[in-house]
C-alpha cells in the first residue's frame, strides 16, 4: 500500500502517467488534522481557519503559515530515505500514511506535501501536489478562483523538506516556560519559523519561475506537473484507508 507508482512504460506499448495517484494518499479526513488546527488556534498564530472566506491573500498565507509552525513544533523532519522500489517497467515511490509521518516526525518530500495538502483540503484551500524530477513539494492558490497556475501571481509554492530547519519547542514544553521567559522564546521561534517558512515559498518560487511554461505544456513531457486535489477528488480519487496495525 506504501509503494505507489506512478509510471508504467511496457515494451512496444504506450506509456502511463500513474502520478494522479498520489492524491489518494492525500487524507484530508484524518483525524489528527483537527488536532493540528486546534493547536493552531489555541496558539493565537491565526483568528480561524476560514479558508477564502475573508477574500484577503494575506489571511490565506496566515493560515497556511499557522500550519507550517505547528507542524514543525511537532519535530516533522526531512528524511531523503524512500526505499524506492525497483522495476523494469514501473516506476514507484514509497509514501508514507499520514499516521507513519507524525508517528516517527519523518517525512520524504512527498510525505511532507501529502501531510500539508491533507490539511490544506481540509481547510479548502486549493492545493496541488508538485512534481519535479526526482522531487516533490507543494502549491496552493491565494485565491478561490485560481487554478494553481505555476505561472500566475495567485499561486504559490512552498518547500516542504525545509520544515526540520528549525528546531522549536512543543507547545505543551512552551507552556511550561516561566511567563518572560515564554515570551522571548515564542518571539525567537515565531521568528525562525517565519524566516524559513518565507524561505521555503521563495525556494519553491524559483522552480515556478524557472518552469512555469513547461507545467503547462503536455508536448513538452511530464516532468513537471501539478496534481490538484480539488481535481483528484472531482476524478473520484479518494483517500486511502490508512491500514488498522
Amino acid at each position: 500500500m506504501n509503494e505507489c507508482p506512478f509510471f508504467v512504460n511496457f515494451e512496444d506499448q504506450p506509456s502511463d502517467d500513474l502520478s494522479w495517484m498520489f492524491a489518494a494518499y492525500v487524507n484530508e479526513n484524518h483525524p489528527w488534522i483537527d488536532g493540528i488546527l486546534k493547536e493552531a488556534l489555541e496558539a493565537e498564530l491565526v483568528d480561524s481557519f476560514d479558508g477564502y472566506q475573508s477574500g484577503d491573500p494575506d489571511k490565506v498565507v496566515q493560515q497556511v503559515y499557522a500550519i507550517w509552525q505547528i507542524l514543525q513544533r511537532h519535530g516533522i523532519k526531512y528524511s531523503d530515505i524512500t526505499a524506492t522500489p525497483k522495476s523494469k517497467f514501473a516506476n514507484a515511490q514509497i509514501v508514507r500514511f499520514l499516521d507513519e509521518s507524525v508517528k516517527f516526525s519523518q517525512a520524504n518530500c512527498v510525505d511532507g506535501s501529502v501531510i500539508f495538502a491533507s490539511i490544506l483540503t481540509k481547510i479548502s484551500i486549493k492545493c496541488g501536489l508538485v512534481l519535479v524530477p526526482g522531487h516533490c513539494f507543494i502549491a496552493f492558490d491565494l485565491s478561490a478562483d485560481g487554478t494553481l497556475d505555476p505561472t500566475s501571481e495567485t499561486c504559490l509554492g512552498l518547500e516542504t523538506t525545509m520544515l526540520g530547519s528549525d528546531k522549536l519547542k512543543p507547545l505543551s514544553e512552551l507552556k511550561l516556560l516561566p511567563a518572560t521567559e515564554k515570551i522571548e522564546t515564542q518571539k525567537n521561534e515565531n521568528d525562525a519559523s517565519a524566516k524559513t517558512f518565507l524561505n521555503a515559498i521563495a525556494h519553491a518560487g524559483e522552480v515556478f519561475k524557472e518552469h512555469g511554461g513547461e507545467f503547462l505544456d503536455d508536448e513538452l513531457g511530464l516532468d513537471y506537473q501539478i496534481i490538484a486535489i480539488d481535481d483528484a477528488r472531482e476524478l473520484g480519487i479518494m483517500p486511502l484507508a490508512t491500514p488498522e496495525k
